[in-house]
């Protein structure tokens, strides 16, 4: 959430929620998905985007819906807020990153034993 929070500000645009979906479990890694809802210029919109996929952590994007400040439903968003005057467009979708089990901090790590005596 860092990260994509200080993309967007890079970029120039305003985040205004996150909400936390269920982690997703695989073989051998895990999904952390995250609705969020933004708003901001057009351009600066784009740059967000283009900014998040040059991320050293894979970020993906989904179910993205734009819509104009005038007619913010149009993007599903969850509140209509007070936008500036350059703010041209709002958007929701779903971020999703993704982590290793073998860097689980809540796994066990193999505690070396005492050394074998002869």
């Amino acid at each position: 959430m860092r990260m994509v929070s200080g993309e967007a500000r890079k970029a120039g645009v305003e985040i205004r929620r996150y909400t936390a979906r269920p982690y997703v479990a695989k073989e051998f890694y895990t999904e952390v998905p995250f609705e969020i809802e933004l708003d901001g210029p057009y351009y600066s919109m784009l740059g967000f985007f283009d900014r998040l996929g040059k991320v050293e952590r894979i970020v993906n994007v989904s179910n993205l819906m734009v819509a104009s400040t005038h007619s913010p439903g149009g993007a599903k968003t969850k509140h209509i807020y007070q936008y500036a005057a350059s703010e041209s467009v709002v958007a929701t979708c779903l971020t999703t990153t993704y982590f290793s089990h073998d860097l689980d901090p809540a796994a066990p790590a193999s505690q070396p034993g005492p050394p074998v005596k002869k």
